[in-house]
């Protein structure tokens, strides 16, 4: 009887494991959208034969800064609305990244929970943010949300770096 067990278990773990390297049942996983956008994220670069993305703690932090930067300034662009200018290139020189970089952004309505189901989609669906999941010349990744709550929206900053 503990002999099955062992058996059932061991397919039940990697039942378990098939579905992590799945994009589409990597879809709530967890209740941490900044956890199930890297999971969908590194699925896909797996499907492709591409080394997962690792988080960059300090990329995380400029994502949420940068976030929270367009809901408390009220907008929604990669520029900046007073002087045009990408927003993200001089925040992350002096941050020191000078290498590779790119950034994908997102709003939702969507509960927390649910975010990533709302944005991974979206963003596989547009080239110039696939093109960003799919660099084979990133290695690491930052993931910042911030909350709007006079329009409902969540911001999602999604910061690569090679």
């Amino acid at each position: 009887m503990r002999h099955r067990w062992y058996i059932g278990g061991l397919a039940l773990l990697l039942a378990i494991f098939g579905a992590l390297n799945s994009t589409q049942a990597s879809y709530a996983q967890e209740t941490d959208p900044q956890t199930n956008i890297l999971i969908a994220i590194n699925a896909q670069r797996s499907s492709l034969g591409l080394a997962p993305l690792s988080i960059n703690e300090q990329l995380n932090t400029i994502a949420i800064i940068r976030s929270q930067d367009m809901v408390t300034r009220h907008y929604f662009s990669h520029h900046d609305p007073i002087n045009g200018q990408l927003v993200i290139l001089p925040l992350a020189r002096n941050n020191g990244f000078y290498s590779y970089f790119g950034e994908n952004l997102g709003r939702t309505t969507a509960q927390y929970n649910q975010i990533d189901d709302q944005l991974f989609p979206a963003w596989m669906n547009s080239p110039a943010h696939k093109a960003n999941i799919e660099a084979d010349v990133f290695r690491e990744v930052g993931i910042g949300t911030a909350y709007d709550s006079t329009t409902g929206h969540w911001v999602v900053t999604l910061l690569f770096s090679g």
